[in-house]
């Protein structure tokens, strides 16, 4: 066993964060692609994105503002989409980005 590094619980651990990481980029990704999805949405959710990269306890505390309004702001801005759940996928995205 290398020095700094925990053995098989570890590893085990580091696979299945790849395999959540590999997952929430796969279901946050037509946010750059989908034509339902508009360039103001696809701001805020790179937004949440970045901010949970550099400072996921600040992206959290932006999340948390944001979620419960995503659901009303969504459908009065004419989006077709779930918007609290776009913000937590962003979230996600760049915090478990930013732990690789």
């Amino acid at each position: 066993m290398m020095p700094g590094h925990g053995g098989p619980a570890s590893a085990l651990i580091a696979v299945f964060t790849a395999i959540f990481t590999a997952v929430v980029f796969l279901l946050i990704q037509p946010v750059f692609w989908s034509p339902s999805i508009t360039a103001a949405m696809a701001v805020v959710v790179i937004g949440i994105a970045v901010i949970a990269y550099y400072r996921p306890h600040n992206g959290l505390l932006v999340l948390a503002a944001l979620t419960p309004l995503g659901d009303v702001w969504s459908p009065l801005l004419g989006y077709r989409m779930r918007g609290g759940e776009a913000l937590v996928l962003a979230f996600l995205a760049g915090a478990l980005t930013r732990g690789w």
